[in-house]
């Protein structure tokens, strides 16, 4: 067999890593943004953290999706899915307690995420066994079919590095290549031309690899970085669309939270960018939001919870009281229920 020569492949991809920005300036003009590629490997990122943590929920997601919204007190939970007027998200467990349905942030949006595996179990979640994902911005998803695995990481299993994708019609492939503390993820259409390119550089966190940060060569609006606390939660997202932290968590939930859009608020009917503190009682259900919002202009809100619970002591139904300040006065409105659908092993 022959041998790689490690220098020759360390100057090619520096030669990748360089060429890159010159490349995707000169193709912007041509590529259709509005198709929407996105950085398939924070999925897998999100189903690595899923797996190692127990816990999805990240500092980017909309304010009115409570941070407990798939997390239970008691009883083996196979499925969660969570309700409002104006979204439904799931996360799933197979029979093997893999996971198949998870929602992802992407693209400034969060995006449920549906995951199908090999008959074959190896092991818990093992990113060797997924053999499709299934990813919904609309109603029309992105079908993404691994072809083939590669070893990314001495202590990593085998991660998809070959992929296909069918979208309205129209057929894309990704690939995944890495070299040191960093990786290069590249769409190509049915030509073989490059249309999206990601950069990722990754960073050690506990015994676990994370991303640090996301380049996207074609639209630096995307760009991310991301930085964990000590027990590898994700404490800051930030870039080009803003920033979003938690500055504290106890027992992996989020006590303060800093929200700052860099285009205004995203949902701004709940309350608009600013700083907010979670209180939670002893059995970690949340009471209270309350916090500063600068949507428009400085205005102190607090937000009142009360709850439904089933036969487990796990809620079903989170009906929220707006408090609104309004010339010193705090006068209540109804604000959004949300419901949960726990679904139990038997």
């Amino acid at each position: 067999m022959q041998r790689i020569n490690p220098g020759r492949f360390l100057l090619f991809f520096l030669f990748v890593l360089l060429s890159l920005p010159l490349f995707a300036q000169e193709q912007e003009e041509d590529i259709q943004h509005e198709v929407g590629f996105f950085p398939m490997a924070l999925i897998l990122d999100a189903l690595e953290f899923a797996n190692t943590q127990s816990y999805i929920w990240q500092p980017d997601w909309p304010l009115e999706l409570p941070p407990d919204a798939f997390r239970v007190r008691s009883g083996n939970v196979r499925k969660i899915t969570v309700e409002t007027d104006d979204f439904s998200y799931s996360f799933q467990l197979d029979q093997y307690g893999r996971i198949e349905a998870i929602p992802v942030m992407l693209n400034s949006s969060l995006v449920q995420i549906q995951i199908s595996y090999t008959d074959n179990p190896t092991g818990f979640n093992s990113p060797m066994e997924i053999s499709k994902i299934h990813v919904f911005f609309d109603e029309e998803p992105w079908v993404l079919e691994v072809l083939e695995h590669k070893d990314m990481h001495p202590s990593f299993p085998s991660y998809p590095s070959l992929l296909r994708v069918f979208h309205e019609g129209s057929w894309y492939f990704i690939s995944l290549f890495r070299g040191g503390d960093r990786f290069i993820e590249t769409w190509y259409d049915v030509e073989g031309e490059p249309v999206s390119v990601y950069g990722f550089s990754l960073i050690t966190v506990g015994n676990d690899l994370r991303i640090r940060s996301v380049r996207d060569y074609f639209s630096p609006l995307e760009n991310l970085e991301f930085d964990y606390n000590s027990r590898g939660l994700v404490s800051s997202i930030s870039g080009s669309q803003g920033s979003y932290n938690t500055l504290y968590y106890r027992d992996n939930i989020p006590r303060y939270r800093e929200l700052y859009p860099a285009y205004g608020d995203r949902d701004s009917s709940l309350a608009g960018p600013g700083s907010y503190s979670y209180q939670w009682d002893e059995q970690d259900t949340l009471l209270r939001l309350t916090g500063e919002s600068f949507y428009r202009e400085s205005v102190y809100t607090e937000h009142r919870y009360e709850y439904t619970l089933d036969e487990r002591g796990n809620w079903i139904e989170r009906r929220e009281t707006r408090m609104l300040s309004n010339m010193g006065l705090l006068i209540p409105s109804e604000g959004t229920t949300v419901w949960r659908n726990l679904e139990y092993y038997e």
